[in-house]
């Protein structure tokens, strides 16, 4: 596939019709209301929006273990040696389960 742009970042995100399809996959009918109710119960929209940091950030690592980055010859003028290496931890759960890896600035 080709490329279509140049990107910063990368939005990952589950919504209440996928969950639904995935509980019907599973042999369980799940209304819309029931879908949003459990993303919004117990944590487990920030439990999955970790999830899938996690995933991202590891995925990630084993691409440019294989394939390392090669350097540009133009700096990029909003990378600095100072920003922080992108983790879960430092990151703020959404209101949702979207998920936004960025590089922290």
């Amino acid at each position: 596939m080709p490329e279509k742009k140049k990107r910063e970042r990368v939005v990952a995100e589950i919504s209440v019709t996928h969950l639904r399809q995935l509980a019907l996959d599973m042999g369980q009918q799940l209304s819309e209301a029931d879908a949003l109710a459990f993303l919004n119960q117990q944590g487990h929209a920030y439990d999955m929006w970790k999830e899938m940091m996690r995933a991202g950030e590891n995925y990630l690592r084993a691409c440019i273990a294989v394939h390392p980055p090669s350097p540009s010859s133009q700096p990029d003028a909003r990378a600095s040696s100072k920003a922080a290496p992108l983790s879960v931890q430092q990151n703020r759960h959404p209101d949702s389960a979207r998920v936004v890896a960025a590089r922290a600035h």
